[in-house]
Formats: structure tokens, C-alpha cells, sequence
């Protein structure tokens, strides 16, 4: 270097102060980017029932089997031997709900939510032996690593697209 130069460096935090602003703010309200997961999460739950739990889903019992046999409108045999149904009531009553800064996902049915969780629930009317039914938890979602890379990039992007 030559005589009388001089090397300074000036650090100026205006430029980062307002794109942390910029996401800080953006944080505030994640609910499109909760939308975009409330979507992935419905897909997520059509394939955890049309793979039955992706087989990890308890059997049905015996008894089960055999009313859904007998049982049935105009002489068809109830749920095809499937162990819960895509026009089930659990099916239709688990819903997503995106906030601003989650997400809910669950059913406000109480029958439901005992096939969900497990418990005993009431038996269908037509039932002449037992009043309640035991019935073991059937996650209705499972998220799989896939599903969660896709949140964590909806998130991301959303971010990203602060101005």
C-alpha cells in the first residue's frame, strides 16, 4: 500500500434493521402460508385413509366384521370391509384451520374424536347386546418428513417474499 492510504470500513445497520422489520412484521400473520399447510394436510389425511393408516392401523374386531357382513342399504355389504371410511363420519369431520400464527387440526364431533383418540363410544342403535363399543385410536393423520419439508418451505417462502 502506498503512503496516505487509508482503508476504513463503515458498517451501517439501517439496511438490516429494516429487512429484520420487514419479517419480524411478516410473523405477525403466517395465516397464507398456514392455508397452504391447512391444503397439504388435507391431502395427508385422503392418503393416511386410503392406505388404512398406511397399515398400522388396528384390525377391526370380529364383531365388526361381521355386522358390517350382514349390514348395509338394498342388500350391499356395508364399508367394503374397509376399517374407516373416505365418507366416514371421522373423514368428513376432521378439519384444518389456519390462523395467523397456527395451525388446528381436529374434529368438534364427539364420536369422532373417540375413533381418533380411542375410548369407548356409544353403539349404533341398531345394536341389541351392548350400549357402549370400545374402540382402539386410529390416527387419522400421519405427517410424513415429506409433509413437513412442505411446511417448513411454505413458511419459508412466505417470508421471503417480504418487500
Amino acid at each position: 500500500m502506498g503512503k496516505g492510504m487509508e482503508v476504513s470500513i463503515i458498517f451501517d445497520a439501517t439496511d438490516v434493521t429494516k429487512y429484520i422489520r420487514r419479517h419480524v412484521a411478516k410473523c405477525k400473520d403466517l395465516t397464507p402460508a398456514m392455508s397452504l399447510c391447512a391444503a397439504r394436510m388435507k391431502q395427508s389425511k385422503r392418503d393416511m385413509f386410503d392406505s388404512e393408516g398406511h397399515g398400522k392401523w388396528p384390525e377391526l374386531s370380529p364383531m365388526t366384521k361381521s355386522i358390517r357382513a350382514h349390514a348395509g342399504k338394498h342388500g350391499k355389504p356395508s364399508g367394503r370391509g374397509k376399517m374407516l371410511k373416505i365418507e366416514g363420519r371421522l373423514f368428513k369431520s376432521l378439519q384444518a384451520f389456519p390462523l395467523r400464527r397456527a395451525l388446528i387440526y381436529g374434529s368438534v364431533d364427539p364420536r369422532a374424536q373417540v375413533l381418533f383418540r380411542g375410548g369407548t363410544a356409544p353403539a349404533p342403535k341398531n345394536w341389541k347386546t351392548r350400549k357402549r363399543v370400545r374402540v382402539p385410536a386410529r390416527n387419522a393423520v400421519k405427517f410424513m418428513k415429506s409433509d413437513l419439508v412442505a411446511f417448513t418451505l411454505y413458511i419459508y417462502k412466505y417470508l421471503r417474499s417480504a418487500k
